[in-house]
C-alpha cells in the first residue's frame, strides 16, 4: 500500500517539472490540514492563507470551487480505510513553469498539488522543549507565510535529530522567541494568554489565527508580543499548536544544560477541549 497519494493540476501523478519555480526558487507556498471524520478541518484559516499568500506572491491559485471540487474528488479515490481515519491534506503551489534567472513571468500558469497521506500519530504526554542553536530568519516582508523556502526548519529539525531532543525552541538574530521547530507557541499566565509577535520572523500557523478569534470569546486575554526567553520563567504554563498535531502541552524547556524550567500543564487542558470542540463542530464534509 502506497502510503502517500498525489495529484497535480488536478491529474493523477507524483511529478512535477524540473524547470518548476517551486522547485528552482521555492516560489510558492503550501498549507497543511488535518482530514477527520471525512470533514476538513478549520477550513476558514487554511482558506484564507491561501488568498493571502497568492497575493503576496503575486500569483493566481485554483478557485474555491475548483480547490474543493478537486479535494472532494481526490477523497473519492482514496482507500476506504484511509477515508474513514486521520488524514494529512497537503496543498502546494508554485508559479508554475519558468525559464533561467529570478524575474518570473508574465503570465504564470500556476502548479498545484493535492497530496493525500495518513496523518501522524500524536501524543497526550507533554513536550519537554530545549533552545535550538539553529535560528530562525528575519525577512519582514516574508515573515508569517508558510512559503516553500523551509531551510531554517529543515536544520532545527536535523539538530533535534542529532541531540535526541523532543521539540525545539527557535529564536532569531535578535533573540526574539518566534516558535518551536514545526508548532507556534504560547506561554499562559493567569487568564492571558502571551504569544510571540510574527511581524519578523517565522509563520502565522493557521491553528494560532483560529485561537485569536475563539479564545478571547471564552474568558483569555490575547496579547501578541516580543518574548525573549528572560521572560519565559515567568509563564505558568507553555504549549504548542499545529494543524495536524492540535495543541500541545509543554512540561519543561531547558534553555540550557543548566538551566531547565518545569511548567505546570492542567490549565492548558481547557484550551485543547475548546479547541478540539470548535474543531468538531466546523468541519468541512467531504
Amino acid at each position: 500500500m502506497q502510503t502517500v497519494f498525489t495529484w497535480v493540476n488536478g491529474q493523477r501523478t507524483d511529478q512535477i517539472h524540473v524547470f518548476d519555480r517551486g522547485f528552482s526558487y521555492g516560489d510558492g507556498f503550501f498549507s497543511t490540514l488535518l482530514v477527520r471524520n471525512r470533514q476538513v478541518l478549520n477550513w476558514p484559516a487554511h482558506q484564507k492563507r491561501l488568498l493571502s499568500h497568492a497575493q503576496v506572491l503575486r500569483f493566481m491559485v485554483p478557485s474555491d470551487a475548483t480547490l474543493l471540487a478537486t479535494i472532494r474528488a481526490t477523497f473519492a479515490q482514496l482507500p476506504a480505510d484511509w477515508q474513514a481515519g486521520s488524514l494529512a491534506l497537503k496543498l502546494i503551489f508554485s508559479r508554475g513553469e519558468g525559464g533561467r534567472g529570478y524575474l518570473p513571468p508574465l503570465e504564470p500558469q500556476p502548479t498545484w498539488v493535492v497530496q493525500w497521506s495518513l496523518a501522524p500519530q500524536t501524543s497526550s504526554e507533554p513536550l519537554h522543549l530545549h533552545l535550538c542553536q539553529t535560528q530562525a530568519s528575519i525577512h519582514g516582508q516574508l515573515a508569517g507565510l508558510k512559503h516553500l523556502n523551509r531551510l531554517e526548519n529543515v536544520l532545527a529539525r536535523q539538530e533535534l535529530a542529532d541531540k535526541g531532543w523532543q521539540e525545539g525552541l527557535m529564536q532569531n538574530a535578535f533573540g526574539d522567541v518566534i516558535s518551536a521547530t514545526q508548532a507556534n507557541l504560547f506561554a499562559l499566565n493567569g487568564q492571558t494568554i502571551f504569544t510571540p509577535k510574527l511581524d519578523q520572523s517565522g509563520i502565522a500557523g493557521c491553528v494560532r489565527q483560529q485561537l485569536a478569534n475563539l479564545l478571547p470569546n471564552l474568558g483569555w486575554h490575547w496579547r501578541e508580543r516580543k518574548l525573549q526567553t528572560a521572560d519565559l520563567p515567568e509563564m505558568e504554563a507553555l504549549f504548542l499548536s499545529n494543524s495536524l498535531r492540535g495543541i500541545q502541552v509543554v512540561s519543561h524547556l531547558s534553555l540550557s544544560p543548566e538551566q531547565t524550567i518545569a511548567f505546570e500543564t492542567q490549565s492548558v487542558n481547557s484550551i485543547h477541549e475548546a479547541w478540539e470542540n470548535w474543531q468538531s463542530q466546523n468541519g468541512l464534509d467531504l
